[in-house]
């Protein structure tokens, strides 16, 4: 993948729709935190204010359109990058401009 593949899977990156995805990531809780917010037990054992808890919490964040087309366009080409592209706007019309626009 060259530089001006790149800065025009950038631009496209920057033109599709903000998209959220969710996922679970363990996080760090201090004892003091979950008795503050009224939590006693912690599976079945009641929680001690010094120590530090790790529980699963889902947390969104944006989809990162830049990375994931330089990763279909490494997998497929060009090819990939319209599938991708294809797959977020909301009409194939959008889609097909800005393909014939900044894909080869």
């Amino acid at each position: 993948m060259n530089s001006l593949e790149q800065k025009k899977i950038r631009a496209i990156a920057g033109i599709l729709p903000i998209r959220l995805y969710g996922s679970n990531e363990t996080v760090e809780i201090s004892g003091e935190d979950l008795l503050f917010a009224g939590t006693k037990e912690v599976e079945g054992k009641e929680v001690i204010a010094e120590k530090v808890y790790y529980m699963k919490s889902p947390v969104y964040r944006e989809e990162n359109h830049y990375r994931r087309m330089k990763r279909a366009f490494i997998s497929q080409g060009s090819k990939g990058v319209e599938k991708y592209i294809k797959v977020f706007m909301k009409t194939p019309e959008q889609a097909e401009v800005i393909i014939k626009v900044l894909l080869p």
